[in-house]
């Protein structure tokens, strides 16, 4: 049985506007803001996930502001991270491209083992999409992640999908983790 009160950190990061805080919000909140609010400094939120094996968790959930003028405040944020998210935008082709500054960024401040997952968020505006799915499978390869979805916050599409798998993964590293 996990010890009451265990949390895995996950870290949230991308360009700002490709939905972070509208994923978190839609994930732990069930709703979606059509109003677009910029995240200063960060985020916080936490969801009770109930795992497969009926084991509980709980996933600190932090989503980071994605505007350079904020690059300042994150290294805190990455230390101690069991997962890292990178979120872009399928609607802005650059939110992709600086995926990799994005993994350079937090690679400075975390083991290489910290798992890594890619969402392809905004798949809800078909008609404004430029990045196609196999690009984004492509990226997702090239940074070495253990796990890519396509999302829309603002449907919910794979949003409940992606946390269920990401605490299930963190905890069975976790639980590998004490065995040796």
């Amino acid at each position: 049985m996990m010890r009451k009160g265990y949390i895995f950190k996950v870290v949230v990061v991308g360009n700002g506007a490709v939905g972070k805080t509208s994923l978190v919000l839609r994930y732990t909140q069930h709703k979606f803001n059509e109003n677009y609010v910029m995240t200063i400094g960060s985020n916080f939120a936490i969801a009770e996930v109930k795992l497969l094996d009926g084991e509980l968790c709980r996933l600190q959930i932090w989503d980071l502001a994605g505007q350079a003028h904020f690059s300042f405040v994150r290294p805190p944020f990455y230390k101690g991270a069991s997962a890292v998210i990178l979120v872009y935008d399928v609607t802005n082709r650059r939110s992709l491209e600086e995926l990799k500054d994005w993994k350079e960024d937090f690679s400075k401040y975390l083991p290489r083992e910290t798992s890594l997952y890619v969402l392809a968020n905004k798949t809800d505006l078909q008609d404004e999409r430029v990045v196609t799915l196999e690009e984004g499978k492509n990226a997702s390869d090239a940074l070495g992640a253990s796990g890519f979805w396509e999302t829309s916050a603002k449907s919910g599409l794979n949003v409940p999908d992606v946390f269920q798998t990401i605490a299930s993964k963190v905890y069975t590293l976790y639980c590998q983790a004490i065995k040796t």
